[in-house]
């Protein structure tokens, strides 16, 4: 897409080099000196050149970002690359950019400013260390760029529009151990109720009912407005897995405490072979994200999917109730809360 570059003159610079010139000619005119009417003449040329040059190189100039792995573990230090690529071989700028980083997450931006020379050769880079302090996914984009000429007469203004992305996850490394023999407890009795007849599952989809179907399964709502029965067609939610519920807060760094101990908590579920599935709310779908974990890397997976959504999309007073109504077959399961004493991860019934 072709840029549109806005220009601004910068008067006081303007007027300067006017009064210079002026004067210069002034001059000419009392002393007769030929030097000076070549002085006037040198003055109007390099002004000439030095916008020219400028906007040629605005016409030009393209900016890229790139950023170093996709995701980062909280705490730890990635680096950011800008590349300014240009066709410039005789002359050197400067390049201010704007550049805006956002926690999607958190729904927080920060914004700064970056200062690079635009050197001969068709390509000048820099590399910025980024620490990661907060977790959440970020949109790291460049909105404009800025180029004065060399004797600082116009200042041209050059959208960018380059961006890049990176996750900051919590540390599921597994250092920190968590003691998980009273859960698998409570996750055999879960398991022996389940055989007794009951299920965890969700509806994925509404159809016709066939002979065979189980009268539970039957919709009798809908089966009451179409005149015909409907049955509910359910996919398994849970085989042998942990169920866990995150149930985040309205403090930004209180629900960080909840994904890293949810993090940690089913680290070490799928560290014993036990897959882990995460349940938390999502607002736009105005129902819970499931997320089946077998193994580490499905669980940074899971990780960086829920930390890809605002946390206000997260939040919502009723999740029990809704819980309750969506897996009405699931008997029990691990919530990952917050309450006055702290962080806790308990064992409930839902009901």
């Amino acid at each position: 897409m072709e840029n549109k570059i806005h220009l601004h003159f910068r008067w006081v610079h303007l007027v300067g080099y006017l009064l210079l010139f002026l004067g210069d000619l002034g001059a000419f005119f009392v002393l007769r000196s030929y030097f000076l009417l070549m002085t006037a003449v040198v003055i109007v040329l390099v002004g000439i050149l030095s916008v020219y040059g400028m906007f040629y190189l605005a016409g030009n100039l393209q900016v890229r970002l790139y950023i170093y792995g996709q995701n980062v573990v909280l705490g730890d230090e990635t680096e950011l690359q800008v590349s300014l690529l240009h066709r410039v071989r005789y002359f050197a700028l400067n390049c201010m950019l704007a550049m805006e980083a956002e926690n999607v997450f958190r729904e927080s931006k920060s914004l700064w400013e970056i200062s690079m020379p635009v050197q001969p050769g068709g390509v000048s880079k820099a590399v910025l260390p980024l620490k990661a302090e907060y977790l959440g996914k970020y949109h790291i984009s460049c909105k404009e760029g800025k180029l004065r000429d060399l004797l600082g007469i116009v200042e041209a203004v050059i959208p960018a529009e380059s961006y890049c992305e990176i996750t900051v996850l919590p540390d599921i490394s597994g250092e920190k151990g968590v003691d998980t023999s009273g859960f698998l407890s409570g996750m055999s009795e879960s398991e022996e109720s389940r055989e007794k007849g009951h299920d965890f599952s969700e509806v994925h989809d509404i159809r016709e009912y066939i002979p065979g179907d189980k009268l539970r399964d039957i919709h009798w709502k809908i089966s009451a407005k179409q005149g015909e029965l409907m049955v509910k067609e359910r996919i398994s939610v849970s085989g042998s897995q942990m169920v866990l519920r995150i149930a985040l807060s309205q403090e930004k760094d209180i629900s960080e405490l909840l994904l890293q101990s949810a993090g940690n908590v089913a680290a070490s579920f799928v560290g014993q072979n036990l897959p882990v599935c995460l349940l938390i709310w999502n607002g736009h779908r105005y129902a819970f994200d499931a997320f089946h974990c077998s193994d580490i890397e499905e669980l940074r997976r899971a990780l960086a999917l829920i930390l890809a959504m605002p946390l206000s999309v997260r939040l919502n007073d009723q999740q029990t109730v809704y819980l309750k109504n969506s897996y009405p077959f699931l008997r029990t399961y691990l919530s990952i809360e917050n309450e006055d004493s702290g962080i806790q991860v308990v064992m409930r019934e839902n009901g």
